[in-house]
């Protein structure tokens, strides 16, 4: 997820069920179908959820309606160790 979140930093989420993304922009821990944990950026479009990084080396990815995601929680907060 870099350039956001670094190796070392600490994140914080609060657990919530997908209905409660609002799809804006949410920052949010997901899990996919191939059981990848990953943090992204949520949005919701009429064609299905799209999950954006802000990592250029990640493109956005888009999760249909025959696909599953569940959300497992939003990032809250962040906390970034300079020296560990």
């Amino acid at each position: 997820m870099e350039p956001d979140i670094y190796e070392n930093d600490l994140i914080v989420v609060s657990p919530l069920r997908k209905t409660e993304i609002k799809g804006t922009g949410d920052l949010a821990v997901i899990r996919c179908d191939s059981g990848e944990v990953a943090i992204k950026y949520v949005h919701k479009e009429k064609r299905g959820i799209i999950l954006s990084s802000r990592n250029p080396k990640y493109p956005p990815q888009l999760i249909a309606g025959d696909q599953t995601l569940e959300i497992i929680g939003r990032v809250i907060l962040k906390i970034h160790f300079y020296h560990i």
